[in-house]
């Protein structure tokens, strides 16, 4: 998990209520944060979450009662972090800022495009996100009815790197 005790350093620059990040492809960023933290000696709330928003370690997300960072390894476009900030509202976690370990837009981004969350990032790789070649950008999947028209289109080609 190279790259976390970095992220550790920004989510101790600013007070938060607790760490909230997304499980992806069974890689534990928010179990590895959280064993940088406790070596320091910091006792902060931590929560994992899967792709449906269910807790799958950490603190029950209803427990939270101050604002909270919410982390993801890979920012590309912000649409994600402003996914998740939503999910979280539902369940009555207001998420005051964000943190991604690489940020791949080609300009850093300071926050997130919709939410207007501040967002940091350790790592800025800013490398062309698409070929410019490929007119079919996206693919609209209709299986997702409950997610606005606007978020159901994804890319349906591999991000350059």
């Amino acid at each position: 998990f190279y790259g976390c005790e970095l992220a550790v350093d920004l989510l101790l620059e600013e007070p938060t209520g607790g760490l909230v990040g997304l499980v992806q492809d069974d890689e534990t960023w928010i179990q590895a944060m959280s064993s940088f933290l406790v070596n320091r000696g910091i006792e902060l709330p931590f929560t994992e979450i899967n792709r449906d928003i269910e807790n799958t370690w950490g603190v029950k997300l209803e427990d939270y009662v101050k604002p909270v960072t919410l982390f993801t390894n890979v920012n590309t476009l912000g649409g994600d972090l402003d996914f998740q900030t939503r999910w979280l509202r539902r369940y009555g976690v207001e998420v005051h800022r964000a943190i991604a370990l690489i940020d791949r837009n080609p300009e850093r981004m300071t926050e997130t495009p919709e939410e207007k969350i501040p967002l940091q990032s350790v790592i800025h790789l800013p490398l062309p996100l698409y070929s410019p070649d490929d007119e079919t950008m996206f693919q609209e999947f209709e299986y997702l009815p409950a997610i606005p028209k606007q978020w159901k289109y994804i890319n349906t080609f591999p991000l350059l790197s």
